[in-house]
């Protein structure tokens, strides 16, 4: 590099260090003219733009870098930090590896290799990555918080919540040690820790969307308060600071013209949301609608995702793709309404529907509530999940009761129903996620096993194979009043096959509450096992009671706790109809508007196009 070529790099980097973006930008290229093939001016530049938000041109020129200085760690780290945050996981991947090889003592290479190969699903990878970042580099909090979500994967829940822990110790104001605590602490089982970790990190950084989403979700875990849900989504719209924007108007549509759909969702892959959508899909009247499906596969593929994108007209992948660039396309494809499937659940993308991506913003099916944005014009729910006269106060979203159940379940390839062996003990079950178990659902339970002496409870979870969580459910449990030799304890099974299989030893299972099962009571009831259910004052607390109401089982709906425990001790006690059930339940369900998929389909069908009736 010529002399004055190396003064003015240095120049640029001064500025660059005191934040004056566009005079170091401007420097950087004047550097080169005179060198275009310096690594360093391109490298220092890449970061630049990828700050300056263009984050295209900023991987154009980390490229240019890597290919300038092969041997550049450097170079190689920030091609692979800049792939990271645009979502191309394996570029990414690739980049950090690269300049690990070339400098295994670089612990900011190692602690993002490791965020890396952890969204790429490769824990194992991940976490050998991220130990060798914190033994290089004992003092940085952050690599330490971010073992915890490879630890998460393994199975090591209470290691999370520690690596977690000692990262707030060293840091007490790191918002991602906070926000990673919360996420372990609900994985192990404590879901009011894991809403006071949240509330730290949105104090600390009241502008990180990721905690807000969080909170807002755990929240649901510990009450059914619609007022309190309320606050959180006020504060939340608060914090956000930013007007409503403009819808683009509904375009011109003739008579017979159809209507464009766009389903936004990070779930089209093996996850619960999916389940529930592709039946729907596949049963939209293409003479009616025309459906395309945008997804934020985040490097995640599988056969799911492969069936949903099989059956819809069109595909779009919104994964390092912002938000404005994202509605933007929508509105140019000529989108009528856009329905959001994640509300504010990971990996959602509710900053496009910000920017108003279609005349008509909705929000089904992934998230219990409302998400409180201004731009979301409905919410679809039902008169079961969210019935008439409840308390309607967050703001955000008109609700629009469907006339039938709001979902509609497509099954898995699942196993025989399994008679109960003649003598066998009887068992309440629950297969939830720990982070459902609140205080108020153990006290729950309790009643119901004493009022039962017989009885005993099965629970199985993915937490469960960590020891330390299972010591700390037991002593919860015993606590509360059941005796140990009453639990039994499961924890993930190899295949979900195996998982429906162990259906096979539960009778009766229980819901949570505040925060029901979806999945977990579908699943149930497929299996032959009835669910009682306790109904509160929010769309969480319902959906039990909107799913049994649709296979003809309301009276297994508490509207209270002493309800809850008279009607599971009823079906404890009537061995007669538990059999009828567990024989029947498969054949009422497919009767049912619970796999009615065609049916829900002509009734969003129905919601959107009265939208716009209502405005022609």
């Amino acid at each position: 590099m010529p002399a004055d070529a190396a003064k003015l790099l240095a120049e640029a980097t001064a500025l660059h260090r005191a934040d004056k973006l566009e005079a170091a930008e401007g420097m950087y290229r004047r550097v080169l003219r005179d060198a275009p093939r310096d690594a360093r001016a391109l490298t220092m530049l890449a970061v630049l733009r990828h700050q300056r938000g263009d984050g295209a041109d900023a991987l154009t020129l980390a490229a240019a870098a890597t290919e300038a200085d092969p041997s550049s760690p450097t170079a190689h780290y920030n091609r692979g930090s800049i792939a990271l945050a645009r979502d191309a996981l394996d570029l990414a991947a690739a980049c950090l590896g690269s300049a690990v090889r070339l400098q295994p003592a670089f612990p900011a290479a190692l602690n993002n290799l490791g965020i890396c190969l952890t969204r790429l699903g490769r824990a194992s990878e991940a976490l050998a990555a991220l130990d060798r970042a914190v033994a290089l580099a004992p003092a940085v909090a952050s690599y330490r918080a971010n073992r915890a979500r490879p630890l998460e994967a393994l199975g090591r829940i209470a290691d999370a919540v520690a690596a977690c822990e000692d990262a707030v110790r060293l840091a007490p104001t790191l918002v991602d040690a906070w926000y990673n605590l919360g996420r372990a602490r609900a994985g192990a089982g404590d879901p009011a820790g894991a809403v006071g970790a949240f509330e730290q990190a949105v104090a600390l950084d009241p502008q990180r969307p990721d905690a807000w989403d969080n909170l807002l979700l755990a929240r649901h875990y510990v009450t059914d308060d619609p007022t309190a849900l309320a606050a959180d989504l006020r504060r939340w719209r608060d914090a956000r600071r930013r007007p409503a924007e403009p819808g683009p108007a509904p375009r011109q549509r003739g008579s017979g013209d159809v209507l464009r759909i766009a389903y936004l969702s990070p779930d089209f892959r093996a996850h619960s949301v999916a389940w529930f959508f592709a039946g729907v899909l596949e049963a939209h009247d293409r003479a009616r609608v025309s459906v395309t499906c945008c997804y934020e596969s985040l490097g995640r593929s599988d056969e799911m995702t492969q069936r949903i994108r099989a059956r819809a007209d069109a595909w779009m992948e919104t994964a390092g793709r912002s938000d404005q660039e994202v509605a933007s396309a929508l509105r140019a494809a000529g989108i009528d309404a856009v329905i959001d499937l994640a509300g504010h659940t990971e990996g959602n993308r509710l900053g496009i529907l910000a920017h108003h991506a279609a005349p008509l913003q909705a929000t089904w099916l992934g998230y219990p509530d409302r998400t409180g944005l201004d731009e979301i014009d409905l919410r679809l729910t039902d008169a079961d999940a969210d019935p008439p006269g409840q308390e309607e106060q967050a703001g955000g979203e008109r609700l629009v009761r469907l006339p039938r159940c709001f979902l509609a379940w497509s099954p898995p390839t699942a196993p025989p129903v399994a008679a109960r062996p003649a003598g066998a003990p009887f068992a309440f079950g629950s297969f939830n996620a720990l982070a459902k178990l609140s205080d108020r659902v153990i006290a729950l339970w309790s009643r119901t096993l004493l009022a039962v002496p017989s009885s005993r409870l099965v629970l199985k979870a993915p937490g469960l194979d960590d020891e330390t969580v299972r010591a700390t459910l037991l002593q919860r449990l015993a606590s509360a009043g059941i005796a140990l030799p009453r639990i039994e304890l499961i924890g993930r099974t190899a295949h979900h096959a195996d998982h429906l299989a162990r259906y096979a030893g539960v009778d009766v299972a229980l819901d949570t509450f505040p925060y029901a099962g979806t999945t977990t009571t579908v699943e149930a009831l497929w299996m032959g096992v009835p669910v009682v259910t306790r109904a509160g004052r929010s769309h969480a607390s319902r959906v039990g009671a909107s799913i049994l109401g649709a296979v003809g089982l309301a009276d297994l709906v508490g509207v209270d706790d002493d309800a809850f425990v008279s009607i599971a001790t009823q079906l404890a006690a009537d061995a007669g109809r538990r059999r009828a059930l567990r024989a029947q339940l498969r054949d009422r369900m497919s009767a049912s508007p619970l796999l009615d998929a065609a049916g829900l389909a002509r009734a969003i069908e129905d919601a959107v196009a009265s939208w716009y009736a209502d405005r022609a």
